[in-house]
């Protein structure tokens, strides 16, 4: 079936029905036991199906569209948020062209859409492309020209410049297997660099969140900024902004976090080098717990972040930190401590009377896991249990959350 055979099936009252119908079932099921459709048929429409599920979070707001396309699981793996979409169009803004040179499922390319006067669409991969195109239209979008080619042959023919250039390779190898490294990911940005600058003087590039910030920049050379972006305390995205006219090798990069929770952004930044010149205060465990977000934590800001705050930190491989003051501008999660205990089933157990709590552990020779088992404790309740190690000896604290309004 080609694509417009494919569009015609999907468009059909039919099967528009049976995918409203089977929207929450699970996709392998409906596949098993469908004698309905064809082997192929039932494929697209479970295609379809799954892709929805996967986007329901990422971008809900396609979801009103019921007859936009989904392409194979592995597109949507890697799309970005509507949440990290938006602000990257937002950053982006004061541009007049962009070119994306792996547009991918497109949601990128939607977000800057709304905010760049001209927006270039590259994708190799012909469905997909086709996909897009598709889609966009249903979306009412206008302002975006395709391109079909890979990265490299697409800047090597073209004559074009553009205001900025972005880019979000591809992070699966030839196995299937998740790739981190920026020379393994398709397109090689790293090689690409030079004719990328022949094309423009601004280049932001989204990577991995497990990528190793210090070595990429390293690797990447012109980082003015680096962005990290996490999403209810995890990481979703790694992005560099790299200039045309910034030294090589430079050093002086800023870091900047931002963190979406409970309808809040909270951001913070530094420069590179920020904790290299930073002294820690240590202290045992004092009247309130704090716990970094995850992309604090990402820019490894575990001295600075004790400075910038006034805090103590519990032990040098402990990133957790104290103090016997409210802080309530923190970024991340504020506890009070009610108790500190030996790490023993007996003494935990007296100050746990429906044997329950929420757990988790720092520097601790025990799994979560572990610990609830040898403590026999279930999980849940408005109890944290913190297994820590500090001042060389290991502790469990009794902590409630502190709710910040």
């Amino acid at each position: 079936m080609d694509f417009e055979q494919k569009i015609n099936f999907l468009n059909q009252p039919e099967t528009q029905h049976f995918i409203a119908q089977n929207a929450d079932k699970e996709v392998n099921l409906l596949v098993l036991n469908n004698k309905k459709y064809s082997k192929e048929e039932i494929q697209i429409i479970a295609q379809q199906i799954e892709g929805r599920k996967r986007l329901l979070k990422k971008i809900p707001l396609w979801q009103s569209f019921s007859t936009l396309i989904y392409p194979p699981t592995l597109s949507t793996e890697q799309a970005s948020s509507w949440t990290t979409a938006q602000w990257k169009a937002q950053f982006l803004q004061s541009f007049n062209s962009l070119l994306d040179l792996t547009g991918g499922i497109g949601i990128d390319c939607f977000a800057f859409a709304k905010t760049i006067k001209q927006v270039y669409y590259n994708e190799s991969q012909a469905e997909l492309n086709q996909t897009v195109q598709y889609n966009f239209k249903l979306l009412g979008i206008e302002n975006v020209a395709f391109y079909q080619q890979d990265a490299q042959t697409l800047l090597q023919n073209t004559t074009q410049t553009f205001d900025c250039l972005y880019a979000d390779p591809a992070r699966r190898d030839e196995a299937n297997h998740k790739i981190v490294q920026l020379q393994d990911c398709q397109p090689n940005i790293i090689q690409l660099l030079p004719i990328i600058f022949s094309r423009t003087t601004h280049f932001l590039l989204k990577t991995s969140p497990m990528l190793d910030i210090q070595q990429a920049v390293s690797q990447l050379k012109a980082v003015d900024t680096v962005f990290i972006l996490a999403i209810n305390n995890e990481v979703k995205e790694l992005l560099f902004w790299l200039k045309k006219d910034t030294p090589q090798n430079n050093t002086s990069y800023n870091i900047q976090t931002l963190h979406w929770h409970h309808q809040q952004l909270d951001t913070l930044t530094a420069p590179s080098d920020i904790e290299k010149e930073q002294n820690t205060t240590y202290s045992s465990p004092l009247q309130y717990l704090y716990e970094p977000n995850a992309a604090i934590l990402k820019a490894g800001w575990f001295k600075w972040i004790a400075q910038h705050y006034q805090l103590h930190k519990l032990d040098p491989n402990t990133h957790l930190y104290t103090s016997d003051t409210l802080h309530k501008d923190f970024q991340g999660r504020i506890f009070q401590i009610k108790k500190k205990v030996a790490y023993q089933k007996k003494e935990l157990h007296t100050h746990l009377p429906e044997l329950k709590a929420n757990i988790a552990t720092r520097n601790f020779p025990d799994s979560v896991a572990t610990f609830r088992k040898k403590m026999n404790l279930k999980e849940g309740g408005n109890l944290y249990l913190w297994g820590i190690k500090t001042e060389g000896k290991v502790q469990v604290l009794i902590t409630e959350k502190v709710s910040i309004s």
